[in-house]
């Protein structure tokens, strides 16, 4: 289905220790929700032509991290008119556009994993060998990435 379906994707990812509240030791979502805010709005400036040519913009989000949901709004509404954005629930058994977002990231989150070598031993069964994960999945599902600005 991810072959067929006319889809790109961008994805945004974070090292959680990278967000320690030095003082104390705790992890600081308002500086994460920052940073993927201003991440996103960045994005989204540097492809404002792309995403001005559509009449309606769709967010559709399953409400899973409250931080995600906000910082993307945030972003969203900085750059993009708000008339244009209709905001919808999404949820996995409805929409086979979540099902495949989910499993975009998946790969993605995979690739680091086996980059970084801290592939698990459930990643291995499903997707094999690094070179297999990479033949199989990963490049097929990178073809869809947006380009970089």
């Amino acid at each position: 289905m991810v072959r067929k379906l006319p889809v790109s994707y961008v994805t945004f990812m974070y090292e959680k220790s990278d967000f320690r509240n030095r003082s104390t030791n705790s992890f600081d979502s308002p500086r994460l929700r920052s940073r993927l805010t201003r991440d996103i709005a960045t994005y989204l400036q540097n492809h404002l032509l792309y995403f001005q040519q559509f009449d309606k913009i769709k967010r559709y989000y399953d409400n899973g991290q409250k931080l995600v949901v906000c910082a993307l709004d945030d972003a969203i509404h900085d750059v993009i008119s708000t008339e244009a954005i209709e905001a919808r629930l999404a949820s996995q058994v409805d929409y086979r556009l979540a099902q495949v977002a989910d499993f975009i990231c998946t790969v993605e989150l995979t690739a680091r994993k086996y980059r970084t070598s801290h592939q698990t031993q459930t990643d291995i069964r499903f997707f094999g060998s690094e070179k297999e994960f990479r033949k199989n999945y990963y490049r097929i599902v990178s073809r869809l990435q947006m380009p970089e600005a």
